[in-house]
């Protein structure tokens, strides 16, 4: 009986640092995902700054060919000069476009990435509350053991007293209203997921 106490609390505990292992792994991932959706916000907004800048550059551009082609006639000169101003504004257009199309691949790879990093705020919940169920579970294999223990000298029946009353100390920290503010907290500004991870705790809570 002791034996078969001591190997579930062995693999309650390779359990917990296996998810523990995982779950410091996904916030690494989380980490590096958000750093480079600031570098390409900041890219964003120095590109959007540029496109405003083309943008006026070619409605000087178009303002001025009408104006020359009003003032000075159609002699040659004029007319190198007017054609020389339209292409420069056909490449001017090319390059707008060349840009905002690479805007909109860079705005589409942040909301992609963005939705993964809610992806893995949700695993990171799913192992929160995993390492949860395990503490309970070990939990409750100690005060069995405690129980199958109640008859044995009072040294042993101290030093198992201990144990759980530490074990006790360290579930208080994995409370599911902690996991709840936790999640809130890292969520930030994505509502309505923190919404449907918040539902999702206390569905899942009423099981345990």
């Amino acid at each position: 009986m002791r034996l078969c106490f001591y190997n579930n609390l062995t693999k309650n505990s390779i359990r917990q640092r296996r998810i523990i292992r995982r779950d410091f792994k996904l916030k690494r991932i989380v980490y590096q995902l958000e750093e480079e959706n600031k570098k390409k916000d900041k890219e964003i907004f120095n590109k959007d700054r540029l496109i405003s800048e083309f943008d006026e550059r070619e409605i000087k551009l178009k303002n001025r060919i009408r104006e020359i082609s009003k003032s000075a006639g159609n002699t040659p000169k004029v007319q190198n000069y007017t054609t020389r101003l339209v292409d420069e504004n056909k490449c001017l257009k090319q390059e707008i476009n060349t840009v905002r199309t690479n805007q909109i691949n860079r705005i589409n790879k942040i909301t992609q990435q963005k939705n993964r990093i809610t992806g893995l705020l949700c695993q990171n919940f799913a192992l929160a509350l995993l390492r949860y169920r395990e503490l309970i579970n070990t939990q409750e294999a100690l005060q069995n053991a405690q129980a199958w223990n109640f008859n044995e000298n009072e040294s042993d029946s101290d030093e198992n007293s201990l144990y759980i009353y530490n074990f006790n100390q360290n579930l208080d920290i994995g409370t599911i209203a902690e996991l709840v503010d936790a999640i809130d907290q890292s969520l930030n500004d994505t509502t309505i997921c923190r919404t449907v991870l918040t539902n999702q705790i206390k569905r899942s809570t009423r099981s345990i």
